[in-house]
């Protein structure tokens, strides 16, 4: 869920009944049925406002009107109109009562609760969204309430992480607050030395592989090294238990991870060189003893050498997590790691035959030319030009035919091993004829008493669809219990929206209506 406070009027002229209009108003010119308390039926698509509710307005109809008489009671209060909005995720509904229940979490967030509020749930973005229009100037007092003395936007984030924990929905992870178990919402810590953001080429490299980056190793794992590290030779004993290695390089430093140099400052900013010289004195490279010499013995170790301790590759977390997921990917990596390795060998023997060919072309027309120019050309030099130019076109033929055929090798070449490895994604979709790892299987495995791990037979018969935004049917699982509205997947005609939480009975039942 996401909370937004549009822009308001430059001028400080805001109209109560131009906003409760937006809010409430259907495209149907009749909006009397909107006012109502149950939980009906999904509106016609002509109409955008799907439910409406209010607070300390007698006449929904006039809450305009009514608003706007409060209002004038406070003469120094120029602009008495607050609006903001609760958006739910796509494939979320929520019941007319969670509607109110959302806005009135909203309100006692903002410390508006006790004002005049109107609200109309709209369904014409494809997120269901409640547009709620309130009247700062309290009715007891006629004093004009700042909405949260001025941090609405924090308060608004609390409110939206109270209405997901309360109503069930999905926790949004980002932003300033989080949510603990119990349900209590807390700041995010403002830590200086939190990690650095991954580049742009780490998350490529993450996308396409399903593997982690050197970057989001070295960012896992050597901060709490180098942060405890006291002296150099600590600091380097210690990552190189962990397959790592800080060296300088140039001005600045790089980490290796592996094989796979880092720059520190893509570790985090507190590990450039200059910081960490500022605490362990002057860079001292990282030294190994040598157990077969003397103690006094010391060699300086490079970071190729055997010293580091090996570096396994390590999926991502949301392969690690399934160990089916786990498993294909570990067939995948080792399939790429043979791949690559035939890749290079067979790279490495076309350079060295088409070079030998060139070689050998080279030394034959070198003989040529010499068998041509032997013996006297005494008083024939216009037969010898005659001669040279025969000879030049013929060796030039033979230069282009040879570069003909390597050209079109290196192509065969290229079409038998792509410049890439296809992605893991790819690689499940038209190798392994699946995608497991971007599946996570529900309702699928009976459990319990009676149950023998048998599979669930589920198909499109199973599931229920009903009118959602946009013109687009939502579709349900029949099988779902509990308050929560979330959508399976979502037919909007050309196209079809799984939720991130769908399973393959969803996707089964998907291509079944797709077909």
């Amino acid at each position: 869920m996401i909370a937004i406070i549009p822009e308001k009027r430059k001028d400080g002229k805001s109209s109560f009944e131009k906003l409760v209009d937006y809010n409430t108003k259907a495209k149907s010119p009749d909006c009397k049925s909107f006012f109502a308390h149950d939980d009906a039926e999904p509106q016609p698509e002509s109409e955008r406002v799907v439910y409406v509710n209010s607070q300390y307005i007698n006449y929904p109809e006039d809450a305009a009107l009514e608003m706007a008489a409060l209002a004038s009671l406070n003469t120094r209060c120029k602009d008495p109109v607050y609006h903001f909005i609760l958006s739910w995720r796509e494939h979320e509904f929520p019941t007319n009562e969670q509607v109110d229940e959302a806005v009135e979490i909203a309100l006692n967030e903002l410390n508006l609760e006790n004002c005049q509020a109107i609200w109309g749930l709209q369904s014409d973005t494809n997120n269901r969204h409640v547009h709620v229009a309130v009247n700062r100037i309290e009715p007891e007092s006629a004093r004009a309430i700042q909405a949260d003395n001025g941090w609405d936007e924090k308060a608004l984030e609390r409110a939206s992480r109270k209405i997901e924990f309360k109503q069930g929905w999905k926790i949004e992870e980002t932003g300033r607050y989080f949510v603990t178990e119990t349900g209590k919402i807390l700041e995010k810590p403002k830590d200086p030395k939190i990690q650095t953001k991954l580049s742009q080429t780490a998350r490529d490299i993450e996308a396409h592989t399903g593997e982690k980056s050197a970057e989001r190793i070295g960012q896992e794992t050597a901060p709490s090294i180098i942060r405890k590290a006291k002296t150099w030779e600590e600091l380097h004993k210690n990552l190189a238990e962990q397959g790592m290695a800080y060296e300088k390089k140039g001005s600045g430093a790089i980490v290796w991870v592996g094989e796979a140099a880092v720059k520190a400052s893509k570790i985090g900013k507190e590990f450039s060189l200059s910081k960490l010289q500022e605490r362990l004195g002057p860079y001292e490279k990282y030294k190994k003893r040598d157990e077969n010499a003397s103690e006094n013995t010391i060699l300086n170790a490079q970071t190729s050498d055997d010293s580091l301790a090996g570096r396994e590759p390590e999926p991502i977390e949301k392969i690690s997590e399934s160990p089916e997921a786990k498993t294909s990917w570990e067939k995948y990596r080792k399939t790429r790691e043979e791949y690559l390795s035939t890749k290079t060998k067979a790279t490495r023997e076309l350079e060295a035959r088409h070079k030998q060919e060139r070689e050998e072309l080279q030394k034959k027309q070198k003989k040529d030319r010499a068998r041509l120019f032997e013996g006297s050309w005494q008083g024939r030099g216009k037969e010898l030009n005659q001669q040279r130019s025969i000879m030049a076109a013929s060796q030039q033929r033979e230069k282009l035919d040879l570069r003909d055929r390597q050209n079109e090798e290196r192509k065969e070449f290229r079409e038998q091993f792509p410049q890439r490895f296809p992605s893991f994604k790819a690689w499940l979709d038209e190798e392994e004829q699946r995608a497991a790892f971007f599946r996570h299987p529900k309702n699928l495995v009976l459990s319990g008493q009676g149950a023998s791990n048998a599979t669930i037979s589920v198909d499109l018969r199973d599931y229920t669809g009903m009118k959602a935004n946009k013109g687009g049917i939502a579709y349900f699982f029949k099988g779902k219990k509990g308050r929560n509205k979330e959508a399976d997947f979502i037919d909007y005609g050309k196209k079809i929206v799984f939720s991130k939480s769908c399973d393959e009975a969803a996707i089964l039942a998907a291509f079944q209506l797709a077909s």
